[in-house]
């Protein structure tokens, strides 16, 4: 198994009581991170910060809006402990993912006929996994990429036209 070094480790994780951003909370809590969750909605938040500590994971979960300033304030205030030094950043330029806003398209129907159809776009032939994305988070963060910084990296299944 790979040791990610993130035991102990504290992170922020905006938009995490669902989908992309749940993933990457379960997977980072996984690897022994310490997890401060956030979202709108508080009760979607609770939930999915109990299914964090169901599975032994270190969670706060502070419901909040990241479009507002003050909202940000509190996360990371209630969160950071903050590093003067070692803080990298990293985009990851999202493809199709499967999601709930992707469930939500499919309005009650066929949710799997709706990501049939959209992978028709994707090289791979078909769409990225929550869980994918989650552990590209968690790998990002950990120490093993510490030289990585300051980069995009696409996750899109190859629909980019870069290499």
């Amino acid at each position: 198994m790979l040791d990610l070094g993130l035991t102990g480790k504290v992170a922020i994780v905006t938009g995490g009581s669902v989908g992309l951003g749940r993933a990457a909370a379960m997977r980072l809590a996984r690897e022994g991170a310490r997890v401060s969750i956030c979202a709108r909605r508080k009760e979607v938040l609770e939930r999915t910060a109990g299914e964090i500590r169901h599975a032994g994971g270190d969670v706060l979960a502070i419901p909040a809006d990241v479009t507002r300033a003050d909202d940000v304030e509190a996360v990371v205030k209630a969160t950071t402990e903050y590093a003067s030094a070692g803080i990298r950043v990293n985009t990851i330029c999202l493809g199709l993912v499967k999601s709930e806003q992707w469930e939500r398209r499919a309005k009650g129907g066929d949710v799997e006929a709706v990501y049939r159809e959209a992978a028709k776009r994707v090289p791979l032939g078909r769409m990225g996994e929550a869980e994918e994305f989650g552990d590209l988070v968690a790998f990002l963060v950990s120490a093993r990429a510490a030289f990585i910084t300051g980069t995009s990296i696409n996750f899109d299944g190859g629909m980019a036209a870069v290499v």
